[in-house]
């Protein structure tokens, strides 16, 4: 069972077999389409593989201990 519609899944799938950063459901269903029976088995690789999707949201600013 692949789960559709989880926001890191598919962004994943994308980054680790395609070299796109953001993936849709409908791309992530046909990217994995040659590992039929196996598609689960492929995400928890690339997971576990540490093959995350990059991030672009906002950073947390580092406070220099030592300023304080």
């Amino acid at each position: 069972a692949l789960p559709i519609g989880d926001f890191h899944v598919k962004n994943t799938v994308a980054w680790a077999l395609t070299g796109v950063p953001r993936g849709t459901d409908d791309e992530m269903i046909a990217t994995l389409a040659p590992y039929a029976g196996q598609r689960w088995r492929v995400v928890r690789t690339l997971e576990r593989a540490g093959n995350a999707a990059p991030k672009f949201g906002p950073r947390r600013r580092l406070i220099d201990v030592a300023r304080l």
